[in-house]
């Protein structure tokens, strides 16, 4: 599953908190009556949200699924985004920015007594050389930034009216997940630009979790 190049996608079991439901009855006791007496809400939303933000955790945990870990899938959304980029400026700016300025120092010590008509003296063309460099260099780091040479990007598309094919092992995790908690959502994180492995994604409330992957024999799905 692991290469020496691509970052290995890994399954981690998600943490479950013991509930103490006496503790829990307490509070959702004294939130009735606050609200009912004080007209204050916010306790008892509060306790509902408690309920929502771990009920996803709660369903993978009793269904025995082990999502991928935020990290595994931090890094392979980032290899598939540069490291297969065909741009060298890209993937290596700062070999890119010490070529061109190389490249320009050795022009103007070479050629520059033919150039003194374009410049005042040869300290304000080194200058505006050196401008040029910075302009360069403030150029290939905003591209690092915010370009990944393919024009693609990770999109969460709603697997309901979903057009693409998707395997039949994901399409049963995904009724196993719909069936448990009714009200999740679930979606296909998809690189649009080139093929590579979409991710099945399900979501509820603030709480999501990365699934299943599929596409590549290096990726083999576990049930």
């Amino acid at each position: 599953m692991s290469t020496s190049t691509s970052p290995v996608l890994e399954r981690k079991a998600v943490l479950v908190r013991a509930v103490d439901q006496d503790s829990l009855g307490l509070r959702e006791s004294l939130a009735a009556e606050a609200e009912d007496v004080l007209g204050y809400t916010k306790l008892k939303a509060d306790i509902a949200q408690s309920k929502q933000t771990s009920a996803l955790t709660q369903t993978l945990h009793r269904l025995g699924i082990m999502p991928f870990s935020p990290e595994s899938v931090a890094a392979y959304k980032k290899q598939i985004a540069f490291g297969n980029s065909p741009s060298f400026a890209i993937r290596h700016p700062q070999i890119t920015e010490f070529i061109i300025g190389l490249s320009l120092l050795v022009f103007v010590l070479s050629f520059g007594n033919s150039f003194t008509g374009w410049f005042i003296s040869v300290y304000v063309g080194l200058a505006a050389i050196a401008l040029m460099v910075l302009g360069l260099s403030v150029m290939l780091i905003m591209i690092e930034k915010t370009d990944d040479g393919t024009g693609g990007e990770w999109k969460l598309v709603p697997l309901k009216g979903y057009e693409r094919a998707v395997p039949e092992f994901a399409i049963q995790r995904a009724v196993q997940l719909k069936k448990e908690l009714p009200t999740a959502e679930i979606f296909i994180d998809e690189y649009i630009a080139k093929k590579v492995d979409p991710f099945l994604v399900v979501k509820h409330g603030e709480e999501q979790f990365y699934i299943d992957v599929w596409d590549e024999p290096k990726f083999e799905a576990q049930l």
